[in-house]
């Protein structure tokens, strides 16, 4: 294979529904609202990663196999090298400042080094490239998935399982309403528009519903009520 035919993105995330019970993006709007980032996040996502002209694979936690993180992840992973891909290009949803060269970038770096990692500032990673070569099942599913020790932690299993790796620059990624906020402070493009949009539009129909609940017409119509009516058995 081509570098660019040998090469897929992993794109690993939980359904928008799912991602707005778990996290909290903005406090201003309901979990409808998160729901609407949420989803907004994981789109822009798969559009970058698919503007690479890398084949794209998005696996949603109702397709994820396992009960670990590391488990469910390895066999995404490795659903994606039974395919005949020997790199592996690892994502979530929640860095939208990753573009599309990046991916091609990784590619390029996986040419001569079997691990890539692009560091988050909390210590954990927001893409992983990874070749065929440097898998390892059980020593991957033991990683410090989902905690601040995951950059250490690859580092150390590159180590012992003899993987050249190359370091990505950091970037951050969006945990919580902090890396939100930050986001949408730093910078200036097409999705923080839309996600502004999307905070605006929640904000405003909690504002006319609230506005409601406490006009004279709300008071009016209830006032207007009658007793509840109980049927004799």
């Amino acid at each position: 294979m081509t570098n660019q035919l040998s090469t897929a993105i992993l794109i690993f995330t939980r359904t928008h529904q799912k991602e707005s019970l778990v996290k909290t993006f903005s406090s201003q709007v309901n979990q409808e609202g998160n729901a609407a980032i949420a989803e907004k996040l994981i789109q822009h996502s798969i559009s970058t990663a698919q503007k690479s002209g890398f084949p794209v694979f998005p696996i949603f936690d109702t397709e994820q196999i396992g009960h670990s993180f590391g488990e469910r992840l390895a066999n995404a992973v490795e659903s994606i090298y039974a395919k005949g891909y020997e790199n592996v290009i690892i994502i979530g949803n929640d860095c939208p400042q990753i573009c599309s060269t990046d991916f091609l970038f990784t590619s390029a770096l996986l040419e001569k080094s079997n691990l890539v990692f692009g560091p988050a500032p909390d210590g954990g990673l927001y893409l992983l490239g990874m070749a065929k070569s440097a898998y390892s099942r059980e020593a991957f599913i033991d990683l410090a998935w989902e905690k601040k020790t995951l950059q250490e932690d690859f580092e150390k299993y590159a180590n012992e399982n003899a993987c050249a790796f190359e370091r990505l620059a950091f970037l951050q990624d969006i945990d919580n309403e902090s890396d939100f906020r930050y986001f949408l402070k730093r910078t200036k493009n097409k999705l923080r528009q839309e996600l502004i949009r999307i905070v605006a539009s929640f904000q405003s129909a909690i504002s006319t519903y609230t506005d409601f609940l406490f006009s004279g017409n709300f008071i009016r119509i209830a006032q207007l009520r009658g007793p509840p009516q109980y049927q004799q058995l």
